[in-house]
């Protein structure tokens, strides 16, 4: 897990430019750590590694703290939640607290837990219940 995470990251660092670091910057103001990496590159960067992809390693992705390591992190739990959904709804209910900007938040909600959607309603539409209550 360790050198799949250390080659995201250099991927990340690669792939960023000004252009697409100033548009996030316009359109997620609120985010604070970004690379500056297209949301076609962090698509074509899910595809690279989904077959890697573990719990390990979209925890590491999520906690880096960066828009785009996010983003990954959300789309590659959206590739893994059907091997262990209650760890992805766990997960789902820690990152939930650390959401900066809509980006991270839609991509979560939308792709993150979307094959597990039916089979965990229940439970999602209990913790969407209590995120919609909260302060933050």
């Amino acid at each position: 897990m360790k050198g799949t995470l250390q080659k995201i990251q250099q991927d990340l660092r690669v792939l960023a430019s000004e252009r697409a670091l100033k548009s996030w910057e316009k359109s997620t103001p609120t985010a604070t750590k970004i690379y500056g990496v297209s949301v076609a590159d962090i698509n074509n960067l899910v595809k690279k590694y989904y077959k890697d992809s573990s719990f390990p390693l979209v925890e590491a992705l999520w906690n880096s703290g960066y828009l785009e390591s996010r983003l990954l992190a959300a789309k590659l739990l959206g590739r893994i939640c059907k091997k262990d959904p209650d760890k992805a709804l766990e997960l789902l209910k820690h990152w939930a607290k650390t959401i900066t900007n809509w980006a991270v938040c839609d991509t979560l909600a939308t792709q993150g837990i979307r094959k597990i959607a039916r089979l965990k309603q229940t439970e999602i539409f209990k913790i969407a219940k209590q995120l919609v209550q909260s302060d933050n």
